[in-house]
Order: C-alpha cells, then structure tokens, then sequence
C-alpha cells in the first residue's frame, strides 16, 4: 500500500474536479506564455538595436533627396531597393572640412525570374575604401574576399555546391553573415569588382536596366565618418554649403529615434503585461475561494481526524504548485513552439530591427517566466489558507444545519 502523503492528497483532490482543473491549468498557462512571449519580443526588440547600432560604423549616410525611408527600408527590412548619385560626390565629400573617412555602397536587386535563385538586395562596397562592411565579414570570414565572391546574410540559403545563381551565371559564396535582426540578414554583399560581373551577366541576359548603372560613375550610398573633434551639425551644415541635392542621414538620430518608439512599445507591453497578471491572480484568488468554500467541511473532518493546521496548508499549497507547475511549463512550452521557430516571421512583421535572444538569455527568460508561473497560484491561494487556517473546526462542521 502506498504512503499516503499531503502530495498525494493534493493531486487526488485536483483529480477530483478535473475541468476546474484543467480551467486553473489554461489560465497560468496563458499567463506565462504572454509573459514569456512579451519578455522574448522586448530583448529581441533591444538585441536588434544594439546590432544595429554596432553594424552602422558610420557617423552619416548620404543618400538622393527622398530615399531616406528606402534606405532604411534595405537596411531595416532588406527591401529590394536601388538609386544612384554621381560617383564624383565621393571625393568632394572626402575634401570637406571634419570628414575622416568616405567610402560609397552600390545598390541593386536581383531578378525573380528563373534567371536567378533568389531576389535579394545587393549592396556593394568599395574593398579599397570600406570600414563599414568588411569588419562584419572579417568577423566570419578571415582571408580577402576573391572576385566574384559573395558574402550573404544569416537568413539566405545556400546550396550545398555554396554557389548562388544570379542572372545566368553562378557566383560562390565565401561566407554568411551572422544574424543581426536587420535588412543586412536578407541581403548579399559584393565587392565593385563582383557588382560589375552581375552587371555584365544581367545585361547578357537581355536585362535593360544595366544600360544607365555603371559602378564606375554611380553610387548608392555615401557612409561618412566624422574626424574626431568635429561637431555632427557642423560636419553637416559645411556639406549642405558645399553642395545640395543630397540627403543626409545621422545615424545616431536615426538610432535614437528607433529607440524612442522601441521604448514605447516597452511601456505599453509591460502595462498590459501587468494588467494582464494582475486580472489572473484575482480571478485564480476568486476560484480558490470558491472551491475553498465547497471543500470547509471537508478541512474540517481532516482536523477533526488529528490533522494539523500545517498539514492542512501544506495540502493546499500543493495544491496551488502543482496548478503553477502544469500551467507554467503548458504556456513554456507553446511560447517556445511559437516565438522560436517563427522568429524571422516575426522579426519581418515589424518596422524595427529584431534580434532573437541566443541560449543563455533565451534559458534566463524562461526560468523567469516560470517562476512567475510558480509564484501565481500560491500567491493567489494565500487568502484562502489563511481563512481557512482561522476558522475553529465545530463552527465550520455546523455551517449550513
């Protein structure tokens, strides 16, 4: 025969009700799964900023009048995009007073046609001048890059011959980027020299668009870095003096504007976070009261049999752990299935940049999210026990005579 334990009259007892069991098992579960998914999507949200800001490596961008939101559209998003100034921008840039270093990035897109085996965003940089790129790729590919090879971002796939066919012609990719939670993650990048030969094989394919995009006299993007010393609005105004025609995007400003939504999204979701824990430890403290209620008598010929109070309340907070216990590892376990594998679904779903926490934080949020889970029924029951705990045994065995 089987020692008879407060554990398991506290599972013999919940087995007893089994739809109110289930009803308190859904409610935590819901509870830790919005807890779980909210804590995931607001370090995503900060993990995507921080990567941005580490990717940038410049103080400005340098873009045409009006393709400030389409260049945030290939960075942010990876939107196919392309738009072109006069090469010869570069150099008078260069020559302007509190500007350190210049180099320019060449944009254009891929075809959905059979031709290609993807449509991706293709930035170029210019090996010779870049100090925003190549760090990135020297991160996960250590040799020069050999022309016509290509470096692609953590979401493309790559074939096992790890050649990618663009325009007819297949190219070899030397390496993949790691995530950022960016546009850099569905996009490829290219030296000048890879960015012609695409060029070339487009337009042997019969694509028109080559006859006016010459890498030799067109740019996409201009990334300027700020000597030390210099201040960013007079660094700014003295291009604007030099010559117009060009927008002029400051990073830092665009970042901060970034993190100014970013933390408004983190007021609202942690209000409605609160709201929402708030709500389920009242209605679980309500259940327990009513199922507190229709068990007194029962309490009551378990004091009588020689029970202790403490037994007593150990019973019912078993009760309340084993509830916190199923629901929270129930809502775990869908947040994982949710949240993990769709998370360039959802990173894509937003305007921001969206970087998945990696194992560690991922572990931390989840063994948060769990004690949350524990903490809830027992906190709610509390109320009950101490009720219960107070009232004398002859007046709980005469209610309802």
């Amino acid at each position: 025969m089987k020692k008879i334990t407060t554990g398991r009259i506290a599972l013999s007892n919940l087995k007893q009700k089994p739809f109110r069991l289930a009803g308190l098992i859904l409610l935590v579960a819901v509870v830790t799964f919005a807890f779980f998914g909210t804590l995931l999507a607001l370090a995503g949200l900060k993990n995507g900023t921080e990567s941005l800001r580490g990717r940038m490596g410049a103080d400005f961008m340098i873009v045409p009048i009006g393709y400030e939101k389409a260049t945030w559209g290939i960075l942010l998003k990876g939107e196919p995009g392309y738009f072109y100034l006069d090469k010869s921008v570069e150099g008078k840039i260069r020559d302007i007073k509190g500007v350190e270093k210049v180099t320019s990035q060449f944009y254009m897109a891929s075809s959905g046609q059979d031709c290609c085996d993807i449509p991706v965003q293709f930035i170029g940089f210019d090996s010779g001048t870049d100090f925003v790129v190549t760090p990135w790729i020297k991160q996960v590919f250590k040799n020069p890059l050999e022309e016509g090879a290509l470096v692609v971002g953590s979401d493309i796939e790559v074939p096992g011959n790890e050649k990618l066919l663009f325009y007819g012609k297949e190219f070899p990719v030397a390496a993949k980027l790691d995530r950022t939670g960016t546009g850099i993650d569905q996009s490829v990048f290219a030296d000048t020299d890879t960015i012609k030969a695409l060029l070339k094989a487009a337009k042997e394919e019969g694509f028109t668009f080559t006859d006016s995009v010459d890498p030799d006299i067109s740019v996409s993007n201009l990334m300027v870095k700020i000597e030390k010393g210099y201040d960013a609005e007079e660094v700014k105004h003295n291009i604007r003096v030099a010559m117009d025609g060009l927008q002029i995007i400051e990073t830092t400003e665009m970042i901060r504007s970034i993190e100014d939504n970013i933390g408004q999204i983190y007021l609202f979701m942690k209000v409605v976070l609160c709201i929402l824990v708030f709500i389920s430890v009242i209605t679980l403290t309500i259940m327990f009261s009513v199922s507190a209620n229709e068990r007194r008598k029962e309490f009551a010929i378990i004091r009588m049999l020689g029970a202790k109070k403490s037994s007593l309340v150990n019973i019912l907070g078993k009760e309340a752990l084993i509830v916190s216990a199923a629901g929270g590892i129930l809502g775990v376990l869908a947040g994982i299935l949710v949240f993990i594998p769709f998370r360039t679904v959802i990173g894509n779903s937003i305007d921001f940049p969206y970087l998945l926490p990696g194992v560690l934080q991922t572990v931390g949020i989840l063994v948060f999210s769990m004690t949350v889970s524990l903490v809830l029924c027992p906190l709610s029951s509390s109320v009950t026990i101490f009720k219960i705990c107070r009232g004398q045994t002859h007046f709980i065995m005469r209610e309802g005579e």
